[in-house]
């Protein structure tokens, strides 16, 4: 249980990390879509 990592940790860390990068991701995201189409 020790190495068990609490779905609370997730819930905190989560937001956190999609602040950090959400902009690069909407930018690849963005032209993923544009290469697709």
């Amino acid at each position: 249980m020790s190495q068990y990592i609490p779905i609370a940790f997730f819930a905190q860390a989560l937001p956190v990390f999609f602040r950090q990068r959400g902009v690069a991701l909407n930018v690849i995201g963005c032209a993923i879509r544009l290469v697709e189409t």
